[in-house]
């Protein structure tokens, strides 16, 4: 019951999972103490529920398919604008980007003893937390703020994640002026706005 009561329908598997034996257990019991009737009533329902579950789970994973490709096609075309558009620019990773670096810098957040060694790896990277709006390298908890990038990078960096009006959360932007230069569905590029 406490899994069956969470948010996500995701949540929800080991419940819907069980399912089929809660309908098989329900009708055990009511055959034994009924008549036949109401039996074959839990019965047919019981179909039709199962029925009902297959067509709405087809639809639910034909969406997620296309959501996932739809992602995988803005992704790419990101990967392609930021090695031709914006080749020389930093990139600063934050929620939702489909990134190798992004991926390791949140399951670095759980586990930060590879803080160094990730640096080592995979360079100097920068990510922004759109929570409390700081900007910080690996792991970091000291936030670097607009105007040492600016003096860094020459305003030479671009913000990619997911496009912070579709993020649910409430969010701080960060505090420059950014200018969409991808515009995707589920992906995008900020840029800094040139004052």
């Amino acid at each position: 019951m406490v899994v069956a009561r969470h948010f996500k329908s995701k949540y929800l598997l080991p419940v819907l999972c069980l399912s089929g034996l809660t309908l098989y257990l329900v009708n055990e019991i009511l055959t034994d103490r009924s008549e036949k009737k109401r039996s074959r009533w839990i019965s047919h329902a019981g179909i039709l529920f199962v029925v009902f579950s297959l067509i709405y789970t087809a639809q639910g994973v034909k969406k997620f398919y296309r959501l996932r490709s739809d992602k995988l096609k803005e992704s790419i075309a990101i990967g392609k604008k930021l090695q031709s558009e914006f080749r020389d620019y930093q990139i600063i990773y934050y929620y939702g980007a489909s990134s190798v670096i992004f991926g390791l810098e949140f399951g670095n957040q759980w586990t930060p003893a590879y803080r160094t060694l990730l640096r080592e790896m995979y360079g100097d990277n920068y990510f922004y937390n759109v929570s409390n709006g700081v900007i910080y390298h690996w792991g970091g908890k000291r936030g670097v703020t607009a105007e040492d990038l600016n003096a860094r990078f020459n305003n030479k960096y671009v913000f990619f994640g997911a496009p912070f009006h579709r993020l649910k959360q409430k969010i701080k932007e960060p505090g420059v002026r950014l200018r969409d230069v991808f515009r995707g569905e589920h992906l995008t590029l900020y840029r800094p706005v040139n004052e």
